[in-house]
């Protein structure tokens, strides 16, 4: 056991100070709850072949799951994947009944074009491709992964638009 003594101060000043740091630390240490939600995703790919039956999945550990689908061509269009169009509506509809939320993924499926779809002159189209998904299958929102080096302009421009027309 190990005591110590402060002989230089008061004992009232040291126990006095404690309930400020544990004030302060509560303050600056603690999030609000709101800021504490937590995502636990998976991805669905309807063309890799080896997506379980949505009865299987466990839908009470998710939050979110991105179908993958969208790929982007430099003109601003979006190829899709082959089977999306035959699976989003299921999956929507399953993971919906189950309180988790869909996000459509636009990623890289072989050959891509961020950039040209990024780019100044066919970025408005690309975004209103991606809602016209978005909006057609009722997705709820986005996730973006591009896998390739890109312009920090480009990317911002993309992210900006789509949190535009995304909406709340």
């Amino acid at each position: 056991c190990l005591t110590f003594k402060f002989p230089c101060r008061p004992k009232s000043l040291i126990l006095s100070v404690w309930p400020c740091l544990l004030i302060l630390m509560l303050a600056f240490v603690v999030q609000s709850a709101s800021a504490q939600t937590t995502w636990s995703m998976g991805y669905y790919f309807p063309s890799s072949g080896v997506n379980p039956p949505l009865s299987s999945i466990q839908w009470s550990a998710l939050t979110h799951v991105a179908m993958v689908g969208g790929n982007p061509n430099s003109d601003g269009s979006v190829t899709l994947s082959s089977g999306f169009s035959s699976q989003v509506p299921t999956l929507i509809t399953t993971a919906h009944a189950n309180g988790v939320k869909v996000l459509y993924c636009i990623t890289q499926l072989g050959t891509t074009g961020w950039a040209g779809a990024a780019s100044a002159p066919n970025l408005s189209t690309f975004i209103a491709n991606i809602m016209s998904t978005v909006n057609a299958y009722g997705f709820d929102g986005v996730d973006i992964d591009w896998e390739e080096p890109f312009n920090g302009t480009e990317i911002t421009n993309l992210l900006s638009g789509l949190r535009t027309a995304l909406g709340t």
